[in-house]
């Protein structure tokens, strides 16, 4: 099952929870209403997972709301909203060219502190997603879910396959003061980044600097440096220097066409075609 707009194969663990939709549900429902009816604890889910698996509903729907939002890293592929102020719970496809069966994931809120781990695969994202139902609710214990949460609850955890862990502290709408630690691959190497995202790619994409990037900008700005980086065909260390730039002073048309250059040399044409989205939701700069 691919998703719609980002080509990628949907987690195993997201397409047994659309069979157990499908399962316990009338057909004759929109897919929203469908998922709403037994998996309302996860949030709303994407509607670009859920047509990969139901098809579409008959009428148009935007499939990145997200992308409507000044801030949102592009890695970024969202599996469920919260629908308050943009908060998103998403995949995070790193490194397009890995082909990943499943992918560490994060909440992102718009304007606030970026990303933010949530789980390192996504039967985990959605444990703790569920962990965080009982936060909204000012309870600790599942037993004291209304008797239809209650069974809700117990199907989701039977579909996900683990169990929710009671030690995490998570707060309120599934966010949790921690960032993601990426598996590297043999010859890649990451660098986290002010967004909560990160670069992570093939060594040979990043510069070996004698000086700090505080140090580069002491003498040089940040767009300068990355075009000199993208010149040298170092487009993950130029993308370092671009996010960074664009969580410290915002976005810019100049800014944006690096970005995307720089998506283009690690041949990440997903991430290049949510730049574009991007830039067309709006006018943004």
């Amino acid at each position: 099952m691919i998703h719609l707009i980002d080509n990628i194969k949907i987690p195993d663990t997201m397409g047994k929870i659309l069979q157990y939709i499908d399962t316990n549900t009338e057909s004759f429902l929109d897919s929203y209403e469908r998922a709403y009816e037994v998996a309302y604890m996860l949030y709303n889910l994407s509607p670009a997972v859920l047509h990969a698996y139901f098809g579409d509903d008959g009428y148009e729907v935007d499939y990145t709301p997200e992308l409507f939002y000044d801030d949102i890293p592009f890695e970024l592929i969202p599996f469920s909203y919260n629908g308050y102020d943009g908060l998103n719970y998403s995949w995070v496809n790193l490194a397009p060219e890995l082909n990943n069966d499943d992918y560490m994931c994060v909440s992102f809120a718009p304007g606030e502190n970026g990303a933010q781990w949530l789980g390192n695969n996504t039967a985990q994202a959605l444990t703790n997603i569920l962990k965080a139902q009982l936060k909204d609710r000012k309870i600790t214990n599942p037993n004291r879910l209304s008797k239809k949460e209650k069974k809700q609850w117990d199907n989701l955890v039977e579909v996900i396959g683990i169990d929710v862990d009671n030690n995490l502290k998570i707060e309120s709408g599934g966010r949790i003061n921690s960032t993601i630690k990426p598996i590297i691959p043999e010859n890649y190497k990451y660098v986290q980044t002010m967004d909560g995202i990160g670069v992570l790619a093939q060594k040979r994409f990043f510069k070996n600097e004698d000086l700090s990037l505080a140090e580069l900008l002491v003498s040089e700005s940040y767009l300068d440096i990355a075009k000199k980086y993208l010149l040298s065909n170092h487009a993950a260390s130029a993308l370092i220097v671009l996010k960074n730039a664009r969580q410290k002073n915002g976005n810019s048309i100049e800014l944006m066409q690096l970005y995307k250059t720089a998506y283009e040399q690690l041949g990440r044409e997903n991430h290049a075609k949510r730049l574009e989205i991007w830039l067309n939701k709006t006018v943004r700069i």
